[in-house]
């Protein structure tokens, strides 16, 4: 993957937590949004106890670093839009760079908020949720999906393997 950023969506914090987030980290920086954290926040208590469960870690996790601001993205130094601010935080051992806008332009779904920052800031947006896939796409943004196979009967992260492969 040639990309240099990666910005992830709600679908792949929810359904993988830090072990999609470190492979992935392993290629490129990890981006995270604002409009992401406010998403798991109202999945904490969601009626699905899996995904209420991973809401609460990824917070969990999340919150034992206070983080280091940054001025400028990793890897190019590119500058931060003015209403923007970037910190460096850990989901457990795993850096994961937080971006907070306020206000951001969009004015739509939280998907569109989402996908302004990858436009903004040349990112390469994960996700698992087909519907964002397709307006990212429309709107120029390069998307990768996350294929994860599994075990019939294993749990979700037991047999983790991924492809990251360039949608066509």
């Amino acid at each position: 993957m040639d990309t240099q950023r990666i910005l992830i969506d709600t679908s792949i914090a929810v359904e993988g937590g830090e072990a999609i987030i470190a492979k992935l980290e392993k290629i490129a920086p990890v981006f995270v949004t604002d409009i992401v954290l406010q998403e798991l926040d109202g999945h904490k208590n969601n009626a699905n106890r899996a995904v209420a469960f991973q809401a609460r870690e990824f917070f969990r996790q999340l919150g034992n670093s206070n983080g280091i601001a940054l001025d400028v993205l990793p890897l190019d130094g590119m500058k931060l839009e003015k209403t923007d601010t970037l910190r460096k935080m850990f989901l457990g051992a795993t850096p994961l760079h937080v971006i907070v806008r306020k206000p951001y332009k969009s004015r739509d779904i939280n998907d569109s908020k989402i996908i302004e920052i990858a436009k903004d800031y040349n990112m390469t947006l994960v996700t698992l949720d087909m519907a964002q896939r397709v307006r990212a796409m429309s709107e120029g943004v390069n998307v990768k999906v996350l294929k994860v196979k599994e075990g019939k009967k294993a749990n979700f992260l037991s047999h983790l393997q991924i492809q990251i492969q360039a949608s066509s």
